[in-house]
């Protein structure tokens, strides 16, 4: 009997620490698991990561500016996503080297990241847009 005993003592146990699991949300798991699924950027031999999701903040600055940023909210944007030392490399290469330049960060950085978040093609408004030919066939100036 005392065998008996000793085993609905340990699955009254096993049952109570099950019931307490249960009642347990882990969030620093949760937290960690969301952070296995980022986003890497690479740069200058460096690794960053950004979330795979976009961040509140993104969503209200985008609503802000109607989808369309200033070179200062691009900074903006890039500050609050790689950091301040990403940040700065970046300008300080944009001074040094004519090949990186607000453009291309749009075309090749922001643009994927913006495409991976939203599974939208982000398009360029400010390039030049072709116009038609004129009577003269001079196109319309």
């Amino acid at each position: 009997m005392s065998k008996n005993r000793e085993i609905l003592k340990q699955a009254l146990a096993d049952e109570r620490e099950k019931q307490q699991e249960s009642l347990v949300i882990d969030f620093d798991k949760a937290f960690e698991e969301e952070r296995q699924r980022a986003i890497t950027v690479k740069w200058q031999g460096k690794e960053y990561q950004i979330p795979d999701t976009p961040p509140e903040w993104f969503h209200l600055m985008t609503l802000r500016n109607e989808g369309v940023f200033s070179d200062d909210q691009n900074d903006l944007m890039i500050r609050k996503l790689f950091g301040e030392a990403f940040s700065e490399a970046m300008n300080k290469a944009g001074q040094e080297d004519n090949w990186l330049n607000m453009r291309m960060v749009n075309e090749k950085l922001l643009a994927p990241i913006i495409q991976k978040w939203y599974g939208v093609t982000m398009t360029d408004t400010t390039k030049k847009k072709e116009t038609p030919e004129s009577s003269s066939g001079r196109g319309a100036r």
